[in-house]
């Protein structure tokens, strides 16, 4: 998503060398952010949006 420009910045938090928690996702204010979100939940490991 980001090299699409959806997502254009964003923020891991890391615990114990692997990923925990997106933090903060900046999106394109063009972009509807639900889209995003359901984006977001199709990833692997991701439970909570």
């Amino acid at each position: 998503m980001v090299g699409s420009g959806t997502i254009t910045k964003f923020t891991v938090e890391e615990g114990g060398g692997q990923p925990e928690a997106l933090v903060l996702v900046s999106a394109d204010s063009s972009i509807d952010t639900s889209k995003v979100s359901l984006k977001l939940t199709k990833l692997s490991g991701i439970k909570n949006i």
